[in-house]
C-alpha cells in the first residue's frame, strides 16, 4: 500500500538529494528559534557583502584558535531601554561593550567580542537590537581535568548581565537583556553565534562564477552562511558588524591576541640563519643579528587561504549538524 506524497515531503526529499550533490555548500540551514520571521530582503536593508563577511569570519577562526571561543550571546533589545534611532543603538552597544571589557579586567579574565545591530518594525517604530557574541571563560572544551577553575567566571557574568538595566537605568527592565550560555567552552555553539551576526547578509552576492566550483554552478554567499536570510531592517550606521581591536587585521599580523603574547614565538628565525661563512660568534655578536630574532608567524584564515567550501570554513560537527550529511570530499 502507498500514501501519496505531500509538497513537504517532496521538498524535503529534493533537499537532501540537492545537498547530496552540492556538499561544499549550505543548503540546508539552522532552524531558528520558534516565532523568528525570515523577512524578505528590501532596498533599505544594511545587508553585508562579502568583505565584512571575510573579516568577520577570520576573526572568528582567530578567536578559536587562540583559545577565545565567542560562544555567549547576548542581545540587547535598545527599544525596551528608549534607544530610537541607529545611533543611539551603536552609541549603547558600545557603552556595553565598555562595561563588558571592564567586567574581563576587574575578574582577570581576556576579553574578546564582536557584535551586529539589526532593526525590526514595529508599532511603535523601528526597534533597533543589538546580538553580541563574547568571550566569557569557562570549563575548557578539552583537556579538562576535573577541577573547577577558582572563579566561575559564567556563572558571576549571568548574575552580572541581569543586573545591567538596574545598574544603568536605575530599575530593572524586562526582557531588555537575554544571554545564551553554558557552562563548558563549545566551539559549535562559537560558530553558531558568529554566523547568526551574519544572517543579514546580500542574497546576490557572488562569491564563485561556475567556472571556479565543482559542479559548474555559481556560489552566492548565503550558501557560505548556515542561517536562513533574515532582513536586518534600515540601520543608519557606518558599520552594522563589528570587531574587537584584538581579533582585528593588526593582531592576526602579528600572531597574537592582546594579552596573550605567550603564543608568539620565541625561538630565533632558524630558517634565514646562514651557518656557512660565519665562524664563531661572541654573545655580543649574537645579540645584535636581528634576523636571527623571533619573527612572528602571522594568522591565515581559510578564507584568505582560498577555500570557499563550508566543510574547510567550519568545524566538521557543524557541518553535519547543519547539513545533515557526512562531510566526505569529491
Amino acid at each position: 500500500m502507498t500514501f501519496p506524497m505531500t509538497e513537504r515531503d517532496i521538498f524535503a526529499r529534493e533537499t537532501i538529494r540537492e545537498q547530496s550533490n552540492r556538499p561544499h555548500i549550505f543548503v540546508n540551514k539552522v532552524k531558528r528559534r520558534k516565532g523568528a520571521n525570515d523577512a524578505q530582503p528590501t532596498l533599505d536593508a544594511a545587508n553585508i557583502g562579502i568583505d565584512t563577511f571575510a573579516s568577520t569570519h577570520a576573526a572568528a577562526e582567530f578567536a578559536l584558535w587562540a583559545g577565545l571561543p565567542l560562544d555567549t550571546l547576548v542581545t540587547l533589545d535598545w527599544q525596551r531601554m528608549g534607544v530610537t534611532t541607529g545611533q543611539e543603538a551603536q552609541a549603547a552597544t558600545t557603552a556595553f561593550v565598555k562595561c563588558y571589557k571592564a567586567w574581563a579586567r576587574e575578574n582577570g579574565a581576556n576579553s574578546a567580542w564582536m557584535y551586529g545591530i539589526e532593526s525590526a518594525k514595529t508599532r511603535d517604530g523601528l526597534g533597533y537590537h543589538s546580538h553580541v557574541a563574547l568571550h566569557i571563560p569557562g570549563i575548557p572544551a578539552a583537556s579538562f581535568n576535573g577541577v573547577l577553575p577558582l572563579v566561575n567566571h559564567r556563572k558571576h557574568f549571568r548574575k552580572w548581565i541581569t543586573e545591567y538595566t538596574l545598574r544603568n537605568f536605575g530599575h530593572h527592565i524586562p526582557r531588555a537583556v537575554r544571554a545564551n550560555m553554558r557552562a563548558s567552552e563549545c566551539a559549535f555553539r562559537h560558530w553558531n553565534a558568529v554566523t547568526y551576526l551574519l544572517k543579514g547578509y546580500d542574497l546576490s552576492a557572488l562569491v564563485q562564477t561556475g567556472r571556479a566550483t565543482m559542479d559548474g554552478r555559481s556560489t552566492y554567499l548565503g550558501d557560505l552562511i548556515p542561517w536562513r536570510y533574515c532582513n536586518p531592517g534600515p540601520v543608519d550606521v557606518t558599520n552594522r558588524i563589528r570587531v574587537c581591536h584584538d581579533l582585528g587585521p593588526a593582531r592576526r599580523a602579528i600572531g597574537a591576541p592582546i594579552g596573550m603574547e605567550h603564543l608568539l614565538p620565541t625561538e630565533p628565525n632558524w630558517n634565514v640563519f646562514q651557518v656557512e661563512g660565519h665562524g664563531h660568534l661572541s654573545q655580543a655578536d649574537f645579540d645584535q643579528i636581528s634576523w636571527t630574532r623571533p619573527k612572528a608567524k602571522p594568522f591565515i584564515s581559510a578564507w584568505n587561504d582560498g577555500i570557499r567550501d563550508v566543510r574547510g570554513l567550519y568545524p566538521l560537527d557543524f557541518y553535519r549538524y547543519v547539513t545533515r550529511q557526512e562531510p566526505y570530499f569529491q
